[in-house]
């Protein structure tokens, strides 16, 4: 919710860390990196916001075989655009909300997180969730964002056997 003091947090420090472990393999990931906020306000320059960072559109990917290795960039032509268009950023973000319950959803149209509930804001919730409040389902996805989480290193152990661990870092655009 973009309304949430955590919005402003990740835009004033924009740095991540996340670490997932796999108890059936006894494995271990941290993934660290910058996160970016997708809204329904910036889809048309988000590439812009991203940087130097390189994602692959939707649309090209379609266009390789599944077994292709995208890594070889002697197949890769290199006029074709390899960012997400705007349009690919606001489809996304609105599938996301589609996946998203009716009850999560008509949270995003209550008041402000941490706001003090007056009567009249009592009444907003009151008619929220009986569905008479007048409002879309939809009308909540202007307070929605997508945070991506765009690794820069990546620490992997395996705490199998002879336990081995190998740390992966980016560098020069998207060499590791």
């Amino acid at each position: 919710d973009i309304r949430m003091d955590k919005f402003e947090h990740l835009k004033s420090n924009p740095k991540f860390e996340a670490c997932f472990w796999f108890p059936a393999t006894n494995e271990q990931f941290r993934v660290s990196g910058e996160a970016k906020l997708l809204t329904m306000n910036n889809t048309t320059t988000f590439n812009h916001e991203l940087g130097n960072y390189p994602l692959i559109s939707p649309n090209v990917i379609k266009q390789y075989s599944s077994s292709l290795d995208l890594s070889n960039t002697e197949h890769h032509n290199p006029s074709a655009p390899s960012n997400p268009s705007p349009q690919e950023w606001e489809s996304e973000l609105k599938g996301k909300w589609e996946d998203l319950s009716r009850n999560l959803k008509s949270s995003f149209r209550k008041p402000e997180p941490g706001s003090i509930i007056t009567p009249e804001k009592q009444k907003l919730l009151d008619s929220i969730s009986r569905g008479v409040d007048g409002s879309h389902e939809f009308d909540g996805a202007k307070n929605f964002a997508l945070v991506l989480l765009l690794a820069d290193k990546v620490d992997y152990v395996n705490l199998n056997g002879h336990q081995s661990r190998y740390v992966y870092s980016r560098y020069d655009d998207d060499q590791w």
